[in-house]
C-alpha cells in the first residue's frame, strides 16, 4: 500500500501543508480556541430542509435530510478548522466559503503526481471508462401516428413491406414530414435519445443491421429504420487518453485524501443531535 493511502500519514502531511500556508499569510499564529462539541438543533434541521424545499420544490426524503444534516456537521467541522488556521483573515466569517476553502486546500495537498506505472495501472483497471460508446448510422421513415390515428399501424406495415421489397426507394417521398433528417451518421445511443427519446434509442440499438425494421416508437410517432453501419466502441491506446487518466487519478487522490483528513478531524469532535424530529440513519 502506498504511504499516501495511509490516513494518518495524510493527516500529518495535510496538517503540515495547511499550517505552513497559515504562516505565509499571517505574521503571528492565531489563538486556537477549538470547541469540540457540535450541536444540531431543530432549527438547524428545519433550515436545511427549507433551503432544500425552496430549491427543489418539494420536501426532502428521510435519506436526503440525513445527508443534508451530515453536510451541515461536515461544514461546521471544516469551518472551525479553517478559522483555527486563520483562513478567515481575508474572507470574513462566511461559514460555507471557509469550509469550501479548507476543502480545496486539503484536496490540493493530497494530490501527488502519479508515475506512468500508476497511470497505466489505472487505465488497465477500467478500460471501459475510456472507451467511446458504440454508434450506429441509420435512416428512418416517419409515420405521424397522431395525424393518422387508427391507420398509423397499417401505413407502417405497408411501407415496411414496400421498403423490404425495394430498398432503393426514395426515402424523401415516403412517410410523413418531420423536422428531423432522414439520415443520421454515427449516432451513439445518447445522441439518438437526444433527438428521438430514450424509448426509440434503446430500441434502435437492439435492431439488426442491413434490413428495414419497425415500427419503432418515439415521442413523434412511428419510425421504420434501416441501420446502415455499426461502429463498435474500441478501447483506445493508453497514449491517446493518458491526460484523461492522469486527471482521474489525481481527482481520486484528492477525494481519498480529503475523506481521510475529514474523518480524522471529525474524530476530535463530539456531535450531538438535539433535533427531536430527526434521527440520522445508522445513528
Amino acid at each position: 500500500m502506498s504511504r499516501w493511502s495511509d490516513p494518518l500519514v495524510l493527516f500529518f502531511v495535510l496538517g503540515g501543508a495547511l499550517v505552513g500556508l497559515h504562516h505565509l499569510v499571517r505574521e503571528e499564529p492565531p489563538v486556537l480556541r477549538r470547541q469540540t462539541e457540535i450541536v444540531v438543533t431543530d432549527a438547524d434541521v428545519a433550515w436545511v430542509a427549507q433551503v432544500f424545499e425552496k430549491t427543489w420544490q418539494r420536501a426532502p426524503t428521510a435519506e436526503e435530510l440525513d445527508r443534508l444534516v451530515e453536510r451541515r456537521v461536515r461544514d461546521e467541522i471544516l469551518f472551525r478548522e479553517a478559522r483555527a488556521l486563520g483562513l478567515d483573515a481575508a474572507d470574513g466569517t462566511l461559514r460555507k466559503r471557509l469550509a469550501l476553502k479548507l476543502e480545496f486546500l486539503a484536496k490540493d495537498a493530497a494530490a501527488r503526481e502519479p508515475t506512468e506505472a500508476d497511470l497505466r495501472a489505472a487505465f488497465e483497471a477500467d478500460p471501459a471508462r475510456y472507451t467511446p460508446p458504440a454508434a450506429r448510422t441509420f435512416a428512418h421513415v416517419y409515420i405521424n401516428a397522431e395525424q393518422r390515428e387508427a391507420g398509423a399501424d397499417a401505413e407502417a406495415k405497408r411501407l415496411l413491406a414496400l421498403l423490404r421489397a425495394d430498398p432503393g426507394q426514395d426515402l424523401g417521398q415516403l412517410g410523413d414530414r418531420i423536422m428531423l433528417e432522414i439520415e443520421h451518421v454515427r449516432q451513439t445511443q445518447r445522441d439518438a435519445a437526444a433527438l428521438f427519446g430514450e424509448r426509440f434509442a434503446a430500441a434502435l440499438f437492439q435492431q439488426p443491421a442491413g434490413t428495414w425494421v419497425g415500427p419503432l416508437h418515439s415521442g413523434y410517432g412511428l419510425h421504420l429504420v434501416f441501420v446502415r453501419e455499426d461502429v463498435p466502441g474500441v478501447v483506445p491506446p493508453f497514449e491517446a487518453v493518458a491526460a484523461r487518466v492522469r486527471d482521474d487519478v489525481l481527482q481520486a487522490q484528492r477525494t481519498r485524501g480529503f475523506d481521510a483528513y475529514l474523518e480524522l478531524l471529525r474524530s476530535k469532535y463530539e456531535v450531538r443531535i438535539e433535533a427531536e424530529g430527526w434521527r440520522g440513519a445508522g445513528r
